[in-house]
């Protein structure tokens, strides 16, 4: 061969090998943006100054010392591969949604930020965050800085899908201002803050989410600034979660039109729900809470709730303690409480009690001290102290129609 056609193959080959690198020449990590596989991208902050909207930026394995904002770009799809890791210490907020619409992240593993993992701006929607992680690194919960794992902050239809959290100091999902979120199927666990709370939050959905070891109320409906009638959250359903051996409580709530339904709380050191006197014409239905320590099974303290099938087993101390008006209770069973089976507080009038029923209760089946409650087909047995003790006795002006008690102040 001539020596100026082997000299000019030799420089083919040279640049079509430098121009399709190997994986192997690939040094550090990289990132696919779009359906173009970068090498030269080695950050996800680069790589969001060359997408596209619609794009997919895809997180190779490696660590990614940084925190980043998402602007501008409509249905942006972040996924990490296993192995990618967002380190964002010396950061307050990993990922920033500022102003998105669309925006999925996917399989992210977020861990050093401060303040929060992910914060979802008012200004963003549509948001779609799926089964990732966001944990403070420290093994202990009492050593941890993460405030909030997941903070959607006014934003509206934000879904969070299959998320786990752990350490949050102040809650692992905050919801404040925002209508339509959806939180389902999460795992949030070991913080001294709360797993979710939301504040002044409309239609939201609560769902299948597993919360454990929290020192703060598992499921919190409740307004930051203030307790006020619309605190909390309105038109929301908190159902089927589970909330195991949290020291802090399971579901309080303020707001008007929530649906507290079907949840099992097993077991927690203050009450299993509290219904808020700042709250009011919720429904609170086939709820099974075991074994509270710390506080009554359900404390029903708002006004024109109802409560359908709701069960008490073995609590600490009472049942189901009502210190509201007006309030609906049906088909309530509570078995083996410590103190009384149900509690009706001196101030509280109006209620009224169908078909629920005490058994072995501590002290009384039920305990009555409020006026003008109406009782129809109730029934106590296996009380230590009296199946009916009402403190007014004969002079009660509360009703009793075809109820059952062996042991009775009321003749």
């Amino acid at each position: 061969m001539h020596p100026l056609r082997i000299i000019l193959v030799a420089l083919i080959v040279l640049v079509a090998t430098s121009s399709t690198p190997t994986r192997s020449q690939a040094t550090g990590v990289f990132i696919n943006v779009g359906k173009e596989l970068r090498w030269d991208v080695h950050t996800l902050h680069d790589a969001l100054a060359m997408a596209f909207s619609a794009d997919t930026i895809v997180l190779h394995p490696g660590t990614y010392n940084e925190c980043v904002t998402v602007t501008g770009l409509i249905r942006l799809t972040i996924v990490a591969k296993k192995g990618a890791v967002l380190d964002a210490t010396g950061c307050g907020t990993a990922i920033t949604i500022a102003d998105a619409g669309g925006t999925m992240l996917k399989n992210l593993t977020i861990t050093g930020a401060t303040t929060q993992g992910i914060l979802v701006q008012a200004a963003a929607s549509d948001t779609l965050i799926q089964k990732s992680t966001i944990t403070d690194p420290a093994m202990d919960p009492a050593s941890s800085v993460l405030q909030v794992g997941i903070n959607v902050a006014g934003a509206t239809d934000t879904t969070i899908d299959g998320v786990t959290i752990r350490g949050a100091t102040v809650a692992g999902i905050v919801v404040t201002d925002a209508s339509g979120a959806v939180l389902q199927k999460n795992k949030i666990s070991d913080g001294t803050g709360a797993g979710v709370r939301l504040d002044l939050a409309q239609t939201a959905m609560v769902e299948r989410n597993r919360l454990e070891n929290l020192l703060a109320p598992a499921i919190w409906l409740f307004h930051e600034g203030g307790q006020g009638a619309t605190g909390g959250a309105t038109n929301s359903v908190v159902a089927s979660n589970k909330i195991v051996a949290s020291p802090g409580g399971g579901i309080v709530v303020a707001g008007t039109g929530n649906t507290i339904a079907k949840n099992k709380i097993d077991p927690v050191g203050a009450a299993g729900i509290e219904a808020l006197s700042t709250g009011g014409s919720s429904t609170y239905s086939g709820n099974t809470i075991v074994t509270p320590t710390g506080g009554a099974g359900i404390l029903a303290g708002g006004t024109a709730d109802t409560f359908e099938k709701n069960t008490v087993k073995q609590p600490a101390h009472d049942g189901i303690v009502v210190t509201g008006d007006d309030n609906i209770l049906t088909g309530c069973k509570v078995s083996q409480a410590a103190g009384d089976g149900f509690v009706v507080d001196a101030l509280a009038s109006g209620n009224d009690f169908t078909s629920c029923a005490s058994t072995k209760a501590g002290v009384d089946g039920f305990h009555v001290d409020g006026t003008t409650n109406t009782f129809t087909k109730v029934k106590a047995s296996g009380s230590i102290g009296l199946d009916l003790n009402d403190s007014a006795g004969a002079a009660t002006t509360n009703l009793y129609t075809d109820c059952k008690f062996k042991t009775s102040s009321v003749p």
